[in-house]
């Protein structure tokens, strides 16, 4: 399957009822897949985090599509602290494709203060019995949230956006602003 195959499955996984015979097993599994990597950003640096969970083959937007190992190895972790939970997970039937979206926030560390909330899409995969990795992870910044950010430790299944009105704006933004850079 292609990178955009990939980020097409995972779309389609978001949507309501396409996921309805899905494995509680897989979806558990990324789920502490999901809430390990943000505790390995808390606990390390981006950077580092990152690279242990990245795909070979993953891209993201800095802005425009690059290859993410590469990037990330080659620029510095952020001087900010990443906080983010999922707010929904989802498996395939197949238990070897998932997809994870929530809120995020990012706080400056110099100046305690909040940089940036957001709300992320993580597309995750994992080959028979392995690790689930990260191919890609989508994010659309927006301001700030009308609720506080879920811990770690208790994930938000099922329940809204704090404000759907606010993110589906900045996402139609975003892609806007990307698709003219295109």
């Amino acid at each position: 399957m292609s990178r955009h195959g990939y980020l097409l499955a995972a779309i389609v996984m978001a949507l309501p009822g396409a996921a309805a015979a899905q494995d509680t097993s897989a979806a558990a599994s990324l789920v502490a897949a999901e809430l390990a990597f943000a505790s390995r950003v808390a606990e390390s640096e981006e950077r580092t985090a990152f690279l242990e969970v990245l795909a070979r083959d993953a891209v993201v937007f800095r802005p425009g599509l690059v290859e993410a190992r590469e990037w990330y190895q080659s620029h510095a972790s952020r001087p900010m602290q990443l906080s983010w939970s999922p707010a929904v997970a989802r498996a395939s039937a197949a238990g070897d494709l998932g997809v994870t979206t929530g809120p995020y926030r990012a706080r400056a560390f110099v100046i305690p203060r909040t940089v940036g909330d957001a709300h992320y899409l993580s597309l995750w995969r994992r080959a028979r019995g392995g690790p689930w990795q990260l191919p890609t992870v989508l994010s659309a910044q927006t301001g700030a949230p009308d609720e506080p950010l879920p811990s770690a430790s208790t994930p938000r299944r099922g329940q809204p956006f704090p404000d759907p009105a606010l993110a589906r704006t900045a996402l139609l933004e975003a892609d806007e602003t990307w698709s003219r850079r295109g």
